[in-house]
């Protein structure tokens, strides 16, 4: 049999598989930190594009209802691939390229006040003796620092050191000298998947504290209740569980339960070692993002340099429309 050239590209090839869209004329390359490397063969490279009207109201909705799988749905359309498929890091990073490219007219702005003594501006009341101490109070209150802004306007500006080639070779010499933890047991970043499960569980909760307060019968609230105590009260568990891949579990409970399993019959291979493990595994696929934003006093040439925190928090993250 003859064997045809094929002119398939790798996102052709991936798109067959995941059912990834190409890409427009109004998509962008985003760059995630994670280099693509934990992602299925063929995908190399993710593409996104603004939010539209459409993705603004989804994500609007979805906000004013507390839905958080809702708000990461309606961040998802705006790439070509699965958002489920994205390590969280990657996931944080796209949503700063949201923040910088599809609200261009409402940029991420810091703010702090320079502690140069230098740089305070006084009140132009003069003290005089016979103030009380509600206006010498008064006067001290109109004393501040002259204040700064530093403008988030790249994501760049957050990524610390991502993912390269080099870490990868070095994940995977570890991977050699720990074969416990190979297929299916082979532990993988956390995933946005698992940010939707368990947020969907969270919602579950919610859901079934309010039937407890309407005095409301549910079959499954009792199984459902007992689960959630599980996820909520074993924070190791969880924590080891969000590693593992599809294949030890569909669910984030599936992979908790046969990870609690797999403690009871082999206790001798879940010591402290396998907490050690997780640490370094943690610190061998981290995508170093930056949760500080730095900013330099700009004023008289002082440039007293200061590093703010950048508060990650999706519900509050993106600016009202």
């Amino acid at each position: 049999m003859n064997q045809q050239t094929s002119n398939t590209t790798p996102h052709d090839a991936a798109a067959s598989v995941l059912n990834i869209p190409e890409p427009t004329s109004h998509h962008n390359v985003f760059d995630p930190p994670s280099k693509c490397i934990f992602y299925p063969k063929g995908v190399d490279c993710i593409y996104v594009r603004r939010f539209d009207l459409d993705d603004l109201d989804a994500l609007s909705t979805a906000k004013n209802a507390s839905n958080m799988v809702g708000m990461i749905r309606a961040i998802g359309r705006t790439i070509t691939a699965p958002i489920e498929m994205l390590t969280q890091d990657d996931f944080k990073a796209l949503c700063f390229w949201h923040r910088v490219n599809s609200y261009p007219r409402k940029p991420l702005i810091f703010t702090w006040e320079c502690t140069n003594p230098k740089h305070i501006v006084t009140s132009k009341l003069e003290i005089t003796p016979d103030m009380d101490q509600d206006q010498l109070d008064a006067i001290d209150d109109a004393r501040r620092f002259l204040k700064n802004r530093v403008q988030l306007d790249t994501v760049k500006s957050i990524m610390g050191n991502p993912m390269t080639l080099a870490r990868f070779e070095k994940l995977k010499a570890w991977y050699k000298d720990n074969e416990r933890y190979t297929y299916p047991h082979l532990l993988q970043p956390a995933t946005v998947a698992t940010m939707i499960e368990f947020a969907e569980l969270t919602n579950l909760q919610m859901k079934n504290a309010k039937l407890q307060e309407l005095d409301l019968n549910d079959d499954n609230l009792e199984t459902v209740l007992d689960e959630l105590v599980k996820v909520t009260s074993q924070d190791i568990i969880l924590r080891a569980a969000t590693h593992m891949p599809n294949t030890f579990g569909l669910t984030l409970v599936d992979r908790m339960n046969n990870l609690r399993k797999e403690i009871k019959a082999h206790p001798e291979k879940y010591g402290t070692e396998f907490l050690d493990d997780l640490d370094m595994f943690d610190d061998l696929t981290d995508h170093d993002l930056s949760d500080v934003v730095k900013g330099t006093c700009k004023y008289g040439g002082c440039k007293q340099a200061i590093e703010l925190p950048i508060d990650f928090d999706l519900f509050n993250f993106f600016p009202h429309i």
